[in-house]
């Protein structure tokens, strides 16, 4: 079989690799170990298999690998910075915009791009950006939240003094030295009560003992938000958990207290040995939209 070396950047170190001519992008970055590039529709549909090329999202399924030669790759692997997550991955994690993850890479990468060129996107700009990456799992209400709230911090970043930047990249420096990146309890989001932890929409009741390596155990519930009569607002509550229920000005602020209302909820049937209700019917809910002739 003819070979043929390639020679490119991937996540900023130089590769030098022997491909075959009709080797595919996705097949090369998974086959030199970039998992978290995925394999999906393999038609250049679902933007599973997304990476950044100069910059650029492209679906790694379809383009050959030989034509990577002297580009620079990204993939989700090189997102993060010095074990610090890249605040587009801390948004996904805080608005619970990652489900079962396969899309998410991609998902992320494609926002990248889009705020690299866009940093104060609207959110039409960023359903544009997003509509080649299909998510199966739930609508696409989260994880455009999470990309416009990433612009925001990334002008937040961007406008610090300098003299703060610094001390923050000290602080950050410091931190990391305590604590492994990797450990899964330090990726959880920071909605949280003594003990316990929230992640992607879902509870996590069994560390209260505190060691980051006890068993963890996960309760899912649908959160459901109305708009109030003559603009007083939102109702928010979770029919899986009766009598629960919050109001907010904004959306936001009904979500983030409901969540809050939920998790003390909790937290007070745990710490009297109650049950926790959980509809175990519960697999799927997404965010339809349809249009209707007027």
């Amino acid at each position: 079989m003819n070979s043929m070396q390639l020679d490119l950047k991937v996540n900023g170190e130089p590769k030098q690799w022997t491909i075959a001519p009709g080797d595919l992008l996705l097949d090369v970055l998974r086959r030199e170990g970039y998992f978290g590039v995925k394999r999906g529709c393999e038609t250049g549909e679902c933007g599973a298999c997304t990476v950044l090329v100069n910059g650029k999202p492209i679906n790694s399924c379809l383009m050959f690998a030989a034509q990577a030669e002297g580009y620079e790759i990204l993939t989700i692997e090189g997102v993060e910075q010095g074990g610090k997550l890249d605040p587009l991955q801390e948004a996904f994690l805080e608005h619970g915009a990652v489900q079962c993850g396969y899309c998410t890479p991609g998902m992320i990468l494609s926002a990248k791009a889009l705020l690299a060129e866009h940093p104060d996107p609207t959110e039409a700009e960023v359903r544009e950006a997003l509509a080649g990456n299909f998510c199966r799992c739930t609508g696409y209400l989260k994880p455009v939240e999470a990309v416009l709230a990433a612009a925001r911090m990334y002008r937040t970043q961007a406008a610090k003094p300098q003299k703060e930047r610094t001390s923050q990249n000290a602080k950050v420096k410091s931190q990391s030295r305590r604590k492994n990146c990797n450990d899964p309890i330090l990726l959880l989001s920071s909605h949280a009560w003594p003990g316990k932890a929230t992640i992607t929409g879902s509870w996590e009741v069994d560390i209260s003992n505190g060691l980051r390596r006890s068993p963890m155990r996960f309760y899912s519930f649908q959160i459901v938000i109305e708009k109030e009569p003559e603009d007083e607002g939102y109702l928010a509550y979770s029919p899986t958990v009766p009598g629960c229920f919050s109001n907010g000005k904004t959306i936001e602020e009904a979500r983030r207290n409901i969540r809050e209302a939920i998790e003390q909820h909790m937290a007070s049937l745990i710490e009297h040995g109650q049950h926790v209700p959980q509809d175990d019917r519960l697999v799927h809910v997404e965010e339809l939209t349809m249009g209707i002739p007027d």
